[in-house]
């Protein structure tokens, strides 16, 4: 069963490159009317939420601690690019994380991820440490992919699949 997880994983992770590609540089920090985040903001969450999982399972963190409060739960998006690290920074960080994660649940000692959620606020969705991570790299990952999808159909884009 781990094995289709990763698989999964690695499926929704390619379709975020394809998503990522040709996203016009000049649309990274901003907004369409109406829409609550920019693809800055989701690629950033993603890689901040990924850490998350890698921090949770003692791994050591793999961005900075600033992302947290710019990406992390909660957290809203501001149409200013000063704000953020750099598009290449924010794809970098989003790969090496999503690696780091992948490699991590793939190779992870079961014990590991069946022991009980010690995190307060994870607990009542994901009693188990594995649940988390999980869910991180499949329902999570494709939720953001699909937003990214929203915004390049707004910007008039078109599909990348």
């Amino acid at each position: 069963m781990r094995q289709n997880t990763v698989r999964a994983s690695e499926v929704t992770q390619g379709y975020m490159q394809l998503l990522l590609k040709d996203f016009p540089q000049d649309k990274w920090f901003s907004r369409p009317a109406g829409v609550p985040s920019h693809g800055a903001w989701q690629v950033g969450h993603l890689a901040a939420s990924g850490n998350s999982g890698l921090k949770v399972m003692g791994q050591s963190s793999l961005v900075d601690d600033s992302w947290g409060e710019l990406f992390g739960r909660g957290s809203q998006a501001v149409d200013d690019a000063s704000v953020y690290p750099s598009v290449t920074e924010l794809i970098e960080t989003y790969n090496k994380v999503n690696v780091a994660l992948t490699e991590f649940y793939a190779h992870a000692d079961q014990a590991v991820l069946s022991a009980d959620t010690t995190n307060q606020r994870l607990i009542e969705r994901f009693p188990k440490q594995g649940d988390f991570i999980v869910f991180l790299l499949t329902s999570h990952l494709a939720v953001h992919a699909g937003q990214l999808s929203t915004l390049r159909k707004l910007y008039g884009l078109g599909n990348v699949m």
